[in-house]
């Protein structure tokens, strides 16, 4: 035993006899019987009790110039355990989960070993298709298996309603059609073993129009902008001229995700528009355009006749672009350009060319004749 826990025990001891002589002379000057005596005894005993329990088992006493230390029985203070999350997994799969990389595929590469084959028939309503139309067969942006998809185009003629794909790598693709005027649906396919064999139904619907109103900036109709919006996934453009009410529309219009462009889709006048069309129709806000220029040209050989069919292009510091094509007359007006100084070339369809420069002002029409040699 340690010896310095015996001296606090005797310490304890001499203590509680100390406090029990107190305890009883107190009693003693309380004019009471004998029962308040033996109860005051009780109470001192147990109080005697537990001051010795609690010397006892402090342990022994930490030096006054050494480091502090921690006895084996005054454990530290456990930190609170977490409860379970809320999808949490048995032991093992934590574990096995905790070996894969994140960026490692979880699918078992052997499911996409082999070739299979899709097949199926393309509705419409019940009517004959107006024109020959294309099967798309493509890796799926998002589906599993998608890296190891190759891609099909297949022509079929108005009559022929189905179709038949053989030999594809195993994995995720997507199936949709392509004709003009008519929207497709996009049907999702995973071929893996197994199931390497499936049947898709593409059904076609009336593609829509997108129109809008474009104004100057002066609120007078913008005639004669030209208007583009482009396909973000096949890149494919669509091109429309605002007519003498200011209004513009873009027909055969399939769904899907575009970008709109005013003016020249280079160099449009306002910043590149971003939408998603689903069919029949969408109205695009109405547009206001920045302060533009316009711009006469003369193409000309040298004697001064007139190149007719000269092909004009050009581009402007520190914006803008300049392009068309000359009339009979070896003539072209440009408008909606942005104020720039403008370099130009022609070229007159025997291969001659000729080149200028030009100054396009807020406003105004400004000039300019091209000779070529």
């Amino acid at each position: 035993m340690d010896p310095r826990a015996g001296m606090r025990a005797d310490e304890a001891v001499r203590a509680m006899r100390i406090g029990s002589e107190s305890r009883r002379g107190k009693v003693a000057r309380v004019k009471r019987g004998g029962a308040v005596v033996t109860l005051a005894a009780v109470l001192a005993i147990a109080a005697a009790v537990l001051v010795l329990a609690w010397v006892l088992g402090r342990g022994p006493a930490t030096g006054a110039t050494g480091p502090a230390s921690s006895s084996p029985s005054e454990p530290a203070a456990a930190a609170p355990k977490p409860g379970p999350a809320a999808f949490d997994l048995p032991t093992g799969d934590r574990e096995e989960a905790a070996q894969v990389s994140p960026a490692r595929p979880t699918t078992d590469p052997a499911r996409f070993v082999g070739r299979g084959r899709i097949r199926g028939e393309i509705v419409h309503a019940g009517r004959p298709l107006p024109s020959p139309w294309t099967l798309v067969i493509e890796p799926h942006p998002t589906l599993v298996g998608a890296d190891r998809a190759e891609s099909r185009r297949v022509v079929h003629e108005p009559g022929d309603l189905v179709f038949d794909e053989r030999d594809l790598p195993l994995g995720g693709y997507r199936v949709s059609a392509e004709l003009p005027g008519l929207n497709s649906s996009a049907e999702s396919v995973l071929l893996v073993r197994g199931s390497s064999d499936v049947h898709v139904t593409l059904r076609l619907a009336p593609s829509g129009l997108v129109d809008g109103f474009v104004f100057d900036h002066r609120g007078q109709p913008a005639v004669g902008l030209l208007v583009t919006i482009e396909d973000r996934r096949t890149r494919a453009r669509t091109s429309t001229t605002v007519d003498a009410t200011g209004m513009f529309v873009v027909r055969d219009v399939i769904d899907g995700e575009y970008q709109i462009f005013f003016g020249m889709a280079m160099r449009p006048l306002l910043p590149v528009g971003d939408f998603r069309f689903r069919a029949p129709t969408l109205r695009w806000p109405e547009v206001r355009l920045p302060v533009t220029g316009n711009l006469r040209i003369a193409v000309r050989d040298a004697s001064g006749a007139g190149i007719a069919e000269a092909v004009v292009a050009g581009s402007g510091t520190p914006q803008g672009v300049a392009a068309g094509t000359v009339g009979g007359d070896g003539r072209l007006e440009l408008t909606w350009l942005w104020p720039a100084r403008y370099r130009l070339t022609a070229a007159a369809p025997d291969g001659r060319r000729g080149h200028s420069e030009v100054v396009v002002d807020e406003g105004r029409t400004a000039d300019v004749t091209i000779t070529v040699k």
